[in-house]
């Protein structure tokens, strides 16, 4: 007998959507990441078609700057690069979009001489302030003032600092600079600059520290040496990829912690310090090495597991706090560190990869940047493998479930109050097998019930959005 669980929506929200839900777009310095980008007018429309469907409320896109600045004075801005976010900003003032532009990585005319060549690649700004004057504030200015594309919203210097995973040549300076006061002078001196220019913080907030993973903390460093990086930044960010469903045992390929050590060790604190300051807390990179990718199996990132691994994470730092989450990635060439596109770029079908896609795709559709988070809790939390919340907005409201049991079906039953009174309701899902199918719900005057297969993602939403619409945002 499929047993009924009692579901109860939290009242108070437990944070707000600031940004909502997004994805990345793949480094175009890593191997076949180019081809990966569209090449036609064909392909873009293709392209931006998924994002209207999907529902995605923010991107972030990787400027490498060196290629249009490749020494002081010299600028190429008919680049390709510039040209792609161009294209991407047409798309998102379309969509009111918002895009976080990223740097990447110090450009070579601006490192540290030093002599192993990954800590050269991966070095910091040797000269702060040519670093700034001649390169960021150059670049910022021109796409902010001169081509007027406004729907960028965050800076992103430098991808993922302080990373063990380049054993400890990311964001490299030589001895005797200390690497988190370089780092936090940079970003004083990028935003008094940006101030002095009349670039505010809200048009264009920096962000980070953009940390690799959730355990390394870099923020907890600089408060031991008493810097501070907060009042140069506009939000917190932070990536993880380091995370397995809570019953699932470690692998032997990459260290990992389940989802609930994860969010309990470090997530919700770095939300709490986060919002204590005033700061939205971003996760602007999630997803999973437990079934591999940059170690171990490099299609692992294409499997169902792995989609739902993704979501349930992502859901659960929605409940904790987190404003905004954005996938690793919407596309990608598959060649470097994994499989983990959306949709299949290089072979120029366009077409989803189905697991990753399709789950997703009960994630965003009818979940609205700006809506409140509100957890839902199953039993009174005694229930293991569900885990929900529900984003409400303007009258509006979606309850998001996971159940990651691998064999069990569950009967999930909410209360019709729960939800806006007078409101149609329906429900899809994805599974191993069923790609954003319909669902029955059974509706009373007291209750909305809804059997949930076995490693699913459902959303039961009020928004009326036929299959062939866009999704909200």
């Amino acid at each position: 007998m499929v047993p009924v669980i009692e579901a109860g929506v939290q009242t108070h929200p437990a944070g707000m959507l600031t940004e909502g839900l997004g994805a990345n777009l793949p480094r175009i310095d890593q191997p076949g990441q180019n081809e990966a980008y569209p090449h036609n007018e064909a392909e873009w429309q293709k392209l931006e078609h998924h994002l209207d469907w999907l529902g995605l409320s923010w991107l972030r896109y990787w400027l490498f700057g060196e290629e249009i600045i490749p020494r002081p004075g010299v600028f190429h801005p008919e680049h390709e690069y510039v040209q792609r976010l161009i294209r991407l900003h047409d798309w998102a003032k379309r969509r009111d979009a918002h895009l976080i532009l990223d740097f990447g990585v110090t450009p070579t005319w601006l490192r540290f001489k030093a002599g192993d060549p990954r800590s050269y690649r991966l070095s910091a700004p040797y000269d702060l302030e040519q670093y700034v004057e001649a390169y960021a504030l150059p670049l910022v200015k021109y796409v902010l003032r001169d081509l007027r594309l406004t729907q960028i919203k965050y800076l992103s210097l430098f991808n993922e600092p302080f990373c063990p995973d380049h054993n400890g040549f990311s964001f490299y300076v030589p001895k005797g600079v200390d690497v988190f006061a370089h780092y936090v002078s940079l970003f004083a001196r990028m935003r008094r600059r940006l101030d002095e220019q009349g670039i505010a913080s809200d048009e264009l907030g920096l962000i980070g520290p953009n940390s690799h993973d959730l355990f390394v903390q870099p923020l907890s460093e600089m408060r031991k040496r008493g810097l501070d990086l907060l009042p140069h930044v506009a939000a917190v960010d932070e990536h993880c990829y380091r995370t397995r469903l809570d019953y699932l045992p470690a692998v032997h390929h990459i260290p990992t912690l389940t989802i609930g050590d994860m969010i309990a060790t470090y997530l919700r604190p770095a939300v709490q310090a986060a919002t204590a300051r005033g700061k939205p807390y971003f996760l602007t990179e999630y997803s999973t090495f437990y079934y591999g990718g940059l170690t171990g199996d490099p299609q692992g990132p294409a499997r169902h597991e792995a989609a739902l691994t993704e979501i349930e994470f992502a859901l659960r730092c929605l409940a904790a706090g987190a404003s905004g989450v954005m996938k690793w990635s919407f596309i990608n060439a598959g060649k470097f560190d994994g499989r983990w596109q959306y949709i299949e770029t290089v072979d120029g079908s366009y077409a989803p990869a189905p697991h990753v896609y399709y789950a997703h795709a009960v994630f965003s559709r009818f979940t609205p940047r700006g809506g409140a988070i509100h957890p839902i809790t199953f039993d009174a939390g005694k229930r293991r493998g569900l885990h929900g919340i529900m984003v409400k907005k303007g009258g509006q409201a979606t309850a998001l479930v996971v159940n990651d049991q691998p064999a069990e079906q569950i009967r999930v039953r909410f209360q019709r109050a729960d939800f806006p009174a007078g409101k149609n309701l329906t429900a899809r899902t994805t599974d191993a097998i069923q790609k954003f199918a319909a669902l029955p719900a059974e509706v009373t005057a007291d209750h909305v019930t809804i059997l949930l297969n076995p490693m699913s993602v459902t959303a039961i939403t009020t928004y009326d959005i036929n299959d062939d619409e866009d999704a909200v945002l």
